[in-house]
């Protein structure tokens, strides 16, 4: 019954499934399945996406379940490239876009820690302020914000974890390869900001860069003269499955 009401969540499955519809390159069983889910909706009205009309979307209890409807919509929106000329769309190249595979796999690696480590400790994104004497309101605004990937708080250990989506896991400095350096200042610069007195797991917190590769591995550790110990490891993506399941525990040194 919920799919016969006129408004904004239901307005954005029947557009995007109707344009799921006009995708020439997508297989005909899927385009059958979702012309006759369009359907369904024949009280709603399509409208005109956009992404201010997604952050207008407002879910509580009772409607929850549309978040992972409205999200997988929203991917597609970005996604889908229309041709003016004809009307229909085709999909861009996501494989080829590493800004969206850097935020695909950094919420995947998030998300697995998560799941595999519930109810042992805490997953999140942290925020993070600057040490700075500045009083100043405008100097103060100008800081940008520190935000890491992953925080993983244990009892009695802390992680906070950077995923990179990168073609070359090294940089070249005049023919040698080396670690990214501002890769390596990031890391360094969230571990000595985050430190708070009233939090002892924050004066020995570890941090870890973790690389997306196709083949490479890379293990090396750096602990610094501050308590802090920074790692750098890579996760093999062409791995089987159940191999990068046992990597990414053990990269925290978890066992099953």
């Amino acid at each position: 019954d919920v799919f016969d009401h006129d408004v904004l969540h239901n307005q954005i499955l029947k557009t995007t499934l109707n344009r799921l519809c006009r995708v020439d390159a997508l297989d005909r069983n899927l385009k059958t399945t979702a012309r006759n889910l369009a359907l369904r909706f024949h009280e709603v009205h399509e409208i005109t996406l956009s992404k201010s009309v997604f952050s207008q979307v407002q879910l509580h209890r009772n409607n929850r379940f549309y978040g992972f409807l409205i999200a997988v919509c929203e991917l597609l929106y970005d996604n889908l490239l229309p041709n003016e000329r004809t009307g229909k769309y085709r999909f861009k190249d996501f494989l080829r876009d590493d800004d969206q595979m850097g935020r695909l796999f950094e919420a995947f690696v998030r998300n697995f820690y998560k799941r595999e480590l519930a109810g042992s400790c805490k997953v999140f994104r942290e925020n993070i302020a600057w040490k700075s004497a500045a009083t100043d309101a405008k100097a103060v605004a100008l800081l940008p914000r520190m935000q890491t990937d992953i925080t993983i708080q244990f009892e009695g250990r802390k992680i906070i974890l950077e995923t990179k989506y990168y073609k070359e896991v090294l940089a070249r400095h005049y023919g040698i390869e080396k670690l990214h350096r501002e890769h390596l200042s990031q890391v360094f610069s969230y571990l000595k900001h985050q430190v708070n007195p009233k939090d002892a797991e924050s004066a020995s917190a570890e941090g870890i860069l973790l690389y997306a590769t196709a083949g490479q591995d890379l293990n090396v550790d750096y602990p610094d003269t501050l308590g802090h110990q920074i790692a750098v490891r890579t996760l093999n993506l062409a791995d089987d499955w159940k191999m990068i399941r046992i990597r990414l525990l053990e990269i925290l040194e978890c066992r099953d």
